[in-house]
Parts: structure tokens; C-alpha cells; sequence
């Protein structure tokens, strides 16, 4: 965590260390703890920099992992189905990224309604790419709350895996945002 962001997001916010908070959870422990700091604007930055570290699933794992002492940050491989989906989403987002070129070069509303047919037709790839990304977040979402579920000694035996499941939501972050300046880029 930066050094702005709170020491302990769980405890700023009265809520269990866990992996697995549901983003209502963390919504009303905000709100709760926000009334409490009435007054207090300093108190109430901090808290909603938890409340941000806490409903950003890589930023809350990180967090998770800093706060158990964890630093062996390293490059992590990614398995056949994260692979497969980046290996889809690339070429899209390439294709996108040149008929929104095309889309800024067209001077007129004649040359801009040639490319809608083209558009439409990449703004339903870009969407069927997003609910691609969208259903890996299920099984990600279960690992999250089977790991709240060990021990922790377990926990602490296990905090690599954990590593590379926060990089994996990252990527996962990260393309989704690709995806959505993508869709953007693509409105004329």
C-alpha cells in the first residue's frame, strides 16, 4: 500500500480479515464508520481509502498479504484459461484501437455511418470478451473465500498461491478496463 492508504483497511473499518468481503459489506461498515468520524475529515479521507483498498479485489489481497508480512512480489504464470482469453481479447482491442482511428479520420457523418456496421460488430466482440473475463471472476471469487476458510498457519504456508491469485485479478482489472476505453473509443 502507498504510504497515504491506511495502516489496516479491515480494522479502519470494523470488518473481519477476509478475502471473501461481499462489496455490500464493506459499503456499510464504510458508512457506518464515516457516521462515526462526523466531523473528522481527516478520519474520513482515511476511511475511504479503506473503503478503496477493500472493494478493488487486487488491492484488497494485496493489502491482505502486506498486512502478513508478505514482499516476495515476483511474475507469476497464468493458467490455459487466463491465457486463452487474453489471446481472444488481443486482437480485438488492436482492431478497435484502428477503427477508432479510422472513426477520428472520418470527416463526415457519411464516412462515419460506412464504419457503423463494423462498429456494432465490435462492440458486440468487445462485449462477449467482457462476459469472457466476467465468468473467470466465479471461480476466482471461490478460491477467495476457501482460503478465509484455512487455518492460519495454513493461511500463512499458502500466502504464494495467494500472491499469484492477486496478480491474476489484476490482469483481470486491467483488461476489463481495456475492454471499457475500447467500447469508448468506439461511440462517434
Amino acid at each position: 500500500m502507498s504510504p497515504s492508504e491506511p495502516a489496516n483497511a479491515f480494522a479502519l473499518l470494523e470488518l473481519p480479515r477476509r478475502l471473501s468481503l461481499a462489496e455490500a459489506e464493506v459499503l456499510q461498515a464504510h458508512h457506518a464508520a464515516v457516521l462515526k468520524a462526523s466531523g473528522d475529515s481527516a478520519m474520513q479521507g482515511r476511511l475511504h481509502e479503506a473503503r478503496e483498498v477493500l472493494i478493488d479485489h487486487p488491492r484488497r489481497i494485496r493489502h491482505w498479504l502486506e498486512l502478513a508480512g508478505w514482499s516476495q512480489w515476483q511474475a507469476v504464470p497464468l493458467s490455459e484459461s487466463f491465457m486463452a482469453s487474453f489471446g481472444r481479447l488481443g486482437p480485438v482491442l488492436h482492431e478497435s484501437l484502428e477503427l477508432a482511428r479510422q472513426l477520428e479520420a472520418s470527416s463526415t457523418a457519411l464516412g462515419r455511418a460506412r464504419l457503423a456496421a463494423r462498429v456494432l460488430g465490435l462492440r458486440q466482440r468487445l462485449e462477449a470478451c467482457a462476459a469472457e473475463l466476467e465468468a473467470l471472476k466465479l471461480p476466482m471469487l471461490e478460491s477467495l473465500a476457501q482460503f478465509d476458510q484455512l487455518s492460519l498457519e495454513q493461511q500463512t504456508a499458502n500466502l504464494g498461491a495467494l500472491a499469484m491469485e492477486q496478480a491474476r485479478w489484476a490482469y483481470l482489472g486491467k483488461w476489463q478496463a481495456q475492454i471499457q476505453q475500447a467500447v469508448g473509443r468506439l461511440f462517434f
